[in-house]
């Protein structure tokens, strides 16, 4: 039983999302971009929501995202973005998170990166494991049902990843207006990513409960 109530543990948090909390409110989606003063977030409904800073008081990432900047001196960075709190953004820099001040920051743009799908890296929505290693012996109708589920999840899930990271190599060497419609579409399959992964990380629940801790 501690196995799976661990495993549910990492389920439950792989499924998450991006959240900006705006007066007390919080938007659950994707973190877009910054820019002149205003965040850009894609809700988990599909709505696009540009938010002046001064109205949002945090910014909390599912998991930290590569980002380029532009400070407001013009000098221009590849960072890590870790979150937003008290006017500033939490980056990590050197093997350490600083604050950098809102003021410091003209606009941030997300470096969309999908090779954390399929590959099987820390990104991935679920932990590794020995899946044919479950295919043994005779099996109920549930745990068929299960597997069969698994199955549908993971495909899905893996080839949208491939798509996507074929479309940001396409956009890495894009340039002008098709560029910008490749990164425009790029953004909108972060959102599409979403129940996706919620139903990849689903279906790994429903595997695990299905069958016993030594099979796993």
């Amino acid at each position: 039983m501690p196995i799976v109530c661990a495993i549910l543990g990492l389920a439950a948090a792989a499924a998450s999302a991006d959240q900006m909390v705006i007066a007390g409110s919080i938007k659950e989606g994707t973190f877009q971009k910054f820019e002149n003063g205003k965040f850009e977030f894609m809700t988990d409904k599909g709505r696009s929501v540009r938010q002046g800073a001064s109205q949002v008081s945090r910014l909390i990432l599912d998991r930290p995202v590569k980002v380029r900047c532009l400070r407001s001196d013009g000098k221009k960075e590849e960072l890590e973005l870790q979150g937003f709190e008290k006017n500033a953004f939490q980056i990590r820099q050197g093997g350490q998170v600083l604050n950098l001040p809102l003021l410091q920051v003209k606009a941030l743009e997300c470096m969309l990166d999908f090779s954390e799908g399929a590959g099987g890296r820390d990104g991935y929505p679920i932990p590794a494991f020995d899946f044919e290693n479950l295919i043994r012996g005779e099996l109920t109708p549930q745990q068929h049902a299960a597997i069969d589920r698994f199955k549908q999840a993971r495909k899905a899930f893996d080839d949208f990843v491939v798509e996507s990271t074929a479309m940001e190599k396409q956009a890495e060497a894009a340039k002008g207006a098709k560029r910008i419609e490749l990164l425009n579409r790029l953004r909108e399959r972060k959102v599409l990513e979403l129940p996706l992964r919620k139903e990849f990380v689903a279906a790994y629940k429903t595997l695990v409960e299905g069958f016993p801790e030594p099979a796993l």
